[in-house]
């Protein structure tokens, strides 16, 4: 997935919760903290890598980032 902006990743998030049939309260749980901090998290202007990587955690899955030259970008 190409990074476009935080809203993208509430998106894919929201995603990834429906598919594994996981409530947003289910997850704060996971993270160990309440519903409304997860929605602080998620409502963030800037989302922290730390915060991607705690969702990622309580989801089961693994966080990979690529970053790669423009130049080297094909059409």
């Amino acid at each position: 997935m190409e990074y476009l902006n935080n809203e993208q990743i509430k998106k894919y998030i929201d995603k990834i919760l429906i598919d594994k049939s996981i409530t947003k309260v289910k997850l704060a749980s996971r993270m160990d903290c309440k519903p409304q901090q997860l929605n602080n998290i998620l409502n963030k202007r800037n989302l922290a890598f730390k915060d991607v990587q705690r969702i990622c955690n309580a989801l089961d899955l693994e966080l990979h980032i690529d970053i790669r030259d423009r130049a080297d970008k094909t059409e």
